[in-house]
């Protein structure tokens, strides 16, 4: 059988599946969640060699050849930014690019395929959350539909959609969310303002989708209000949007009417545009609202990352 990698991926494990991380050793519940970039190949490699510099990790595996394009893999799943896989002779480089450094083992693992898998800890963001409270406020609710994309999706829906995702997101890694609303209700300005007035955040994320005319234009804006932070927040979010999704980059704006005056850092993030046809389809995608709300949660956690301790954390 020829040596060769078919086959490169990268995924966050939160806890153990049914399948082969079963068989990682060493893989408890102190490491997880756990970030794992697998190599699939027909053989094992002959041997493994890895070299970390701080937020760079070289692996080469030799006695294999590639079987796949070379290039780089976007992750941007928080802690992996991308993987590249580089053309060799004799071996395969790999080269994993981190946000933060982290600590890794490696693990290969007979079968059909082989898997070379490399788990890499994510305590980094456990402690960046640790003790945070975020405050998201999907727009619109109830009678209030929002903008209604070309084939009748409303804005309200989907900007909950995203909101619960990103609260998933943001538990597993071990922060706190508060939600302006968790269903399809009126929700007036007041009643939102005395909920966020009383749970004191860390900072302010409101989610709505773009909804210029009809196919003018796409891509992601986020808009930030006056608050000290609320502009490293809108950037850190935007990075990361159009880094994981490739998205239009709308770029990052100064709010208009601030709708909260409240002491920490508010941003209000315009998803995709529900009007454009194509956009809206994206909407309508699990896998895309997923992606999203990754994406927003990194945004948060590398600004949170910026500040020093847990709780009340406003940016002086």
């Amino acid at each position: 059988m020829k040596p060769v990698v078919t086959n490169i991926w990268s995924k966050v494990l939160y806890h153990r599946e049914m399948g082969w991380d079963q068989r990682l050793e060493g893989l408890d519940a102190s490491f997880l969640p756990a970030s794992v970039v697998v190599l699939e190949s027909t053989v094992a490699p002959q041997s493994l060699y890895v070299g970390s510099n701080g937020t760079s990790l070289a692996v080469n595996l030799s006695g294999l050849e590639l079987n796949m394009p070379p290039g780089r893999i976007r992750v941007f799943d928080g802690l992996i930014r991308e993987v590249e896989v580089l053309p060799g002779t004799g071996s395969i480089p790999v080269r994993v690019q981190l946000v933060h450094p982290a600590a890794y083992n490696l693990h290969t693992l007979p079968g059909i395929p082989v898997r070379t898998v490399m788990v890499l800890e994510r305590a980094a963001i456990a402690r960046t959350l640790q003790g945070r409270l975020i405050a998201l406020d999907p727009a619109h609710g109830g009678s209030e539909a929002g903008a209604r994309g070309p084939i009748n999706l409303l804005e309200k829906d989907i900007v909950l959609d995203i909101a619960m995702r990103l609260k998933r997101f943001i538990e597993r890694d071990g922060g706190r969310v508060v939600l302006t609303r968790e269903s399809d209700m009126d929700t007036p300005m007041c009643d939102r303002l005395k909920l966020l007035t009383e749970a004191r955040p860390d900072c302010i994320c409101i989610i709505h989708t773009g909804h210029g005319a009809a196919g003018v234009y796409g891509g992601v804006r986020t808009t930030y209000g006056r608050t000290c932070g609320s502009e490293g927040l809108a950037v850190c979010l935007q990075t990361e949007i159009v880094g994981k999704l490739a998205l239009k980059d709308r770029g990052v704006r100064p709010m208009g009417p601030v709708p909260y005056r409240l002491p920490c850092p508010i941003v209000s993030v315009e998803t995709v545009c529900i009007r454009h046809p194509l956009e809206e389809a994206l909407l309508r995608s699990p896998d895309f609202k997923n992606r999203m709300s990754q994406a927003m949660c990194n945004g948060l956690v590398a600004y949170l990352s910026r500040l020093g301790g847990g709780g009340d954390g406003r940016e002086v």
